[in-house]
């Protein structure tokens, strides 16, 4: 019989419960990170994210997801729901977002064409948010439209996708910051070559010039100061807001909780400074390179591509001159847990990889 194992960290709230079993990332290890990050004003770098400051030094910009969660227009007095044609007193751009709206909800056929962040953080909502209302008497993902998304420059995977839609029953979703992405101006060429009729093409960008370029008068544009990995907080969502904005609407209270949590909860920040800790610790002093995020929930099958993506990109850099941490991001891969089981478990258990697991589940 094997042997009970007991949590080393254990954090709860209405929303989550981690349970970690790193059994050498101790208390005192916990301090004398947290001495290090003290040193380095850590601290007053989550506020400067959180009030919008410069952050982004490379290029000399803020990060605004954390605004957009706190701005976004949300009708508390009717159970949370968002208001995705809430654009203050731009009563032009409300109006163009509606007509947007009703030529979407007239289409059978919705493409999303994109890469990156534009790609995995769209994917994995709609997923996920399918799941979630299979039992909506709205049935808004029931058999009335497809859904589909295309990345990549491999002109076979648009033309297997699109095979035998009707292009005047097509829209066109080109989801990219700086609509100068080699490999999805590819495929938008050959989706224009597609649809022949631009009024079927929804342009979401931060750079309206290099959209019009190509004759889209349809555009919602974001800030510049919205990071590709993020800009799931954005209208790069601006689909999952329309089909579903009660479900939005939980989405951005979640991550406006986590951003009023991570400021004025002293649990919750020693959780993420936890996670956070152990990582660069496992990684810098024990050697452990490598990170599986497994999700045995159907509807976040896709919530490791979204996170290799959200840390590979945002943590593979080189260190710091001035850090003693040679190492920075870890190498992260994963999957659906029920398939990933099948493909590389042996590995975890019984190889000679010494590899960190997150394993994600629902109590239901």
């Amino acid at each position: 019989m094997s042997k009970k194992v007991s949590p080393t960290c254990v954090f709860e709230n209405e929303r989550v419960t981690f349970k970690s079993y790193i059994n050498e990332f101790t208390p005192e290890l916990f301090k004398e990170f947290d001495s290090k990050a003290e040193k380095i004003g850590l601290h007053s770098k989550i506020d400067d994210l959180l009030t919008g400051k410069k952050v982004n030094y490379t290029e000399g910009l803020a990060a605004w997801h954390p605004k957009y969660r706190k701005e976004a227009m949300i009708n508390e007095n009717d159970n949370g729901v968002y208001d995705p044609f809430d654009t203050g007193t731009d009563y032009d751009k409300g109006i163009k977002l509606l007509e947007l709206y009703d030529l979407c909800m007239s289409s059978k056929n919705i493409v999303t064409i994109g890469i990156g962040g534009s790609f995995e953080g769209p994917k994995m909502l709609l997923e996920s948010l399918e799941a979630s209302l299979n039992q909506d008497p709205l049935d808004i993902f029931g058999g009335k439209r497809k859904y589909i998304f295309i990345t990549g420059s491999d002109l076979t995977e648009f033309k297997i996708k699109t095979k035998g839609l009707n292009p005047k029953d097509t829209l066109f979703f080109i989801s990219s910051k700086s609509f100068t992405t080699e490999e999805t101006i590819t495929i938008l060429k050959e989706a224009i070559s597609f649809s022949s009729d631009m009024n079927r093409f929804i342009a979401i960008t931060a750079n309206k010039s290099e959209a019009k370029k190509y004759n889209i008068n349809n555009i919602i544009e974001f800030d510049k100061e919205i990071g590709g990995r993020y800009s799931i907080w954005s209208d790069i969502s601006v689909l999952i807001k329309w089909l579903t904005p009660y479900a939005f609407g939980g989405f951005i209270e979640g991550g406006r909780q986590a951003d009023n949590d991570l400021k004025n909860n002293e649990s919750y920040l020693k959780f993420v400074k936890y996670l956070a800790y152990s990582d660069i610790w496992l990684h810098n002093y024990k050697n452990r390179n490598s990170r599986a995020v497994l999700s045995y929930i159907w509807g976040w099958r896709s919530f490791p591509d979204y996170i290799q993506q959200l840390e590979m990109e945002s943590l593979g850099k080189q260190p710091s001159k001035d850090s003693e941490f040679n190492n920075t991001g870890q190498i992260i891969f994963g999957g659906y847990g029920p398939t990933a089981q099948h493909s590389y478990f042996q590995l975890l258990h019984q190889g000679t990889q010494d590899v960190c697991v997150d394993i994600i589940a629902c109590k239901k």
